[in-house]
């Protein structure tokens, strides 16, 4: 068959039709990242990785040569997500994430294949917005350090009201609207305080919380949503744990803590909440999400540090709807979505067992004794906290280097029956550097064995469960028979035998040495 010429194609035309064709030929496969799963296996799955979105070619582009297309165009300034912070979804099902390097809310529209982007222009126009949420009229609120505000914007983009008068907010981070709608809810970091707002007037109405470790007290909020039952949840970020208040601001309860064991945190981030009561927690430290039950029982955990499908540089912003979650990764620079494969709630076993608590949920405790301490020196504004104390990260984290050596102690020997099976290269605990610990105070212990790895996560227990009044600091893997391990007790911690062992993430079992609190 004859090829028939093609009129008036200049060479232009024939150079552009080339590159777009090797455009197209050298355009990767789009990835199917339904291969990463959580727990991996052996285990059955429950949580797939459902996708990744960089930037609106992942909204907009369907096919190879669309995607090539794409990337041949001209680049626009918000093409790609640069900083993302925080994420949410509208009624609508759009994904709405902010950017704070870029002063821009971005909407993905995954269904209708829609990108675009709000809050650039305007009478009050994004700065550096950080966390977020959306009314049930639609309203979007964003945080926005840059200009100490939060700003509402209608579902076109439209400035509707800010919040946060001169001198009311020095670092709103997030915003939560209460459940009924007539309040907002706004984590102001530096101030170490929730403000409260009427959002009718957006006359400020009360604050609640100031700079403490008590009851009630924050250093540093990150971020705030509301459970199920009206509580309102707050990330209390340097000290490491999650406060339960009622609306008016009564402590209920708290979960969590500084340390690097199951249910613990290093430096916690953002909080959603989904219809069964599930909580997600992220942590920029260990690089994951944590899921509790609405018991605040942990449940499971995604993630870890990373720049592979399924890992984060810096866990951000959660946020949940129906079956699907997602996490933002703040320093790969993009949104992961998961999905739940099976019902959620489905025979889901807790990683942990039940903790001991002091005030039962929903019952409203008194508010702690107020703190008599020294104000604080006031720090320059910031979008960011400054770091905790240094605390080993997480397993997956590289080995620390090894501490100078240190005169010989006399050492703790495990009990007998807890002797495990021989298995050549398994990890042994052999010995600890003191049988007992004293409450309250802070212990260092050295831990000695034999085949251990950088991996192995440190655990005290008593009868299978967490000891109340006993924290994990820290671990530190220092070679292949030695951790150092920091323990703090705290004056209500019983005394007696407590088992002190390490968790392999390769399965296995490790025999745990058998330590005792006195007072």
């Amino acid at each position: 068959m004859r090829s028939l010429p093609c009129p008036r194609v200049g060479r232009g035309c024939v150079l552009l039709l080339a590159s777009l064709a090797a455009g197209c030929a050298s355009a990767p496969a789009k990835i199917d990242f339904t291969q990463y799963v959580w727990p991996p296996p052996p285990d059955p799955p429950r949580i797939q990785l459902q996708d990744v979105v960089l930037g609106r070619a992942d909204t907009l582009a369907k096919s190879r040569f669309q995607r090539a297309l794409l990337g041949s165009s001209p680049q626009g300034p918000y093409d790609w997500l640069k900083k993302p912070f925080a994420v949410a979804w509208d009624a609508q099902g759009r994904l709405l994430v902010t950017d704070s390097a870029l002063g821009a809310l971005f909407r993905f529209d995954r269904l209708a294949r829609k990108a675009d982007v709000l809050g650039t222009g305007g009478a009050v126009a994004l700065r550096t917005p950080l966390g977020l949420d959306v009314g049930s009229d639609g309203r979007i609120y964003v945080a926005d350090v840059g200009i100490r505000k939060v700003v509402a914007l209608d579902p076109d983009g439209k400035v509707r009201a800010t919040y946060g008068r001169e001198g009311e907010l020095e670092n709103p981070t997030d915003a939560a609207v209460s459940p009924d709608g007539r309040s907002l809810y706004v984590a102001d970091s530096k101030a170490h305080r929730i403000a409260i707002f009427d959002i009718a007037t957006a006359r400020q109405l009360r604050t609640i919380g100031r700079r403490g470790q008590g009851e009630g007290e924050f250093n540093f909020p990150s971020s705030v949503a509301f459970d199920s039952s009206g509580n309102l949840l707050v990330v209390d970020q340097i000290n490491a744990r999650v406060q339960v208040l009622t609306e008016e601001g009564r402590y209920l309860d708290q979960f969590g803590g500084l340390g690097v064991g199951y249910a613990n945190f290093v430096r916690p981030k953002d909080v959603a909440v989904d219809e069964a009561g599930f909580v997600y927690i992220t942590d920029a430290a260990f690089g994951n999400v944590q899921i509790f039950d609405a018991d605040l029982q942990l449940l499971t955990f995604v993630g870890s540090s990373g720049e592979n499908p399924g890992q984060f540089l810096l866990a951000s912003g959660v946020a949940v709807r129906g079956d699907e979650f997602a996490v933002v990764d703040q320093l790969g620079r993009r949104v992961q979505i998961f999905r739940y494969i099976v019902p959620k709630t489905a025979d889901l076993p807790a990683l942990v067992a039940p903790r001991p608590t002091t005030v039962a949920r929903p019952v409203v405790a008194p508010p702690a004794t107020p703190r008599v301490e020294e104000p604080p020196a006031k720090p320059e504004p910031s979008a960011e906290p400054p770091a905790p104390r240094p605390v080993l990260a997480p397993a997956a984290a590289p080995a620390t280097p090894k501490p100078a050596a240190r005169p010989p102690t006399p050492l703790a020997t495990p009990t007998p029956a807890a002797a495990p099976a021989a298995t050549p290269g398994a990890p042994r605990l052999s010995s600890a550097s003191r049988t007992e610990v004293r409450a309250p105070g802070v212990v260092e212990l050295e831990v000695r064995g034999t085949g251990l790895r950088p991996d192995l996560q440190a655990r005290v227990t008593r009868g299978g469960v967490g000891i109340d009044g006993v924290q994990l600091v820290r671990q530190k893997f220092v070679d292949s028979t030695l951790f150092v391990i920091v323990l703090r007790l705290e004056r209500r911690a019983r005394a007696g035998a407590f088992q002190l062992g390490l968790d392999d993430p390769r399965g296995g079992s490790i025999a745990p040495l058998t330590l005792t609190v006195v007072h």
